[in-house]
């Protein structure tokens, strides 16, 4: 795996010297506690895309990452939009951006690196 770059903390923005134009305001720490997904980002998957399923990948990456935020809020099953701020569901199924060509076999390498 690549060096990771800790971004830094400004004014309520991260921001991140190898990417100066990318300054969110939330890490994915922050998404995950918040609720975003509706509980799902790290639900079991298979992909279209890789021809693999995938179960616990969130297992792989530091324990400490996780402190302090419920399971529900990232590995559920089911979307549950009671456990985020406007109570709502939004976004689209993993078969949707698959079937758009939007997730590729590169970018599903890249989106399990991400760093919290």
């Amino acid at each position: 795996m690549a060096q990771l770059i800790k971004p830094k903390k400004i004014r309520g923005k991260y921001f991140f010297s190898d990417f100066p134009d990318f300054y969110p305001n939330l890490s994915p720490r922050d998404i995950f506690k918040l609720g975003s997904f509706g509980g799902t980002y790290w639900r079991p998957i298979y992909s279209s895309v890789t021809k693999e399923s995938y179960k616990d990948v969130h297992k792989n990456y530091p324990p400490f990452w996780w402190n302090n935020i419920p399971e529900e809020n990232f590995s559920s099953e089911e979307y549950n939009k009671s456990i985020n701020k406007y109570r709502i569901e939004v976004g689209t199924t993993l078969e949707y951006w698959e079937g758009n060509g939007w997730i590729t076999k590169i970018s599903s390498i890249w989106m399990g690196s991400l760093v919290l």
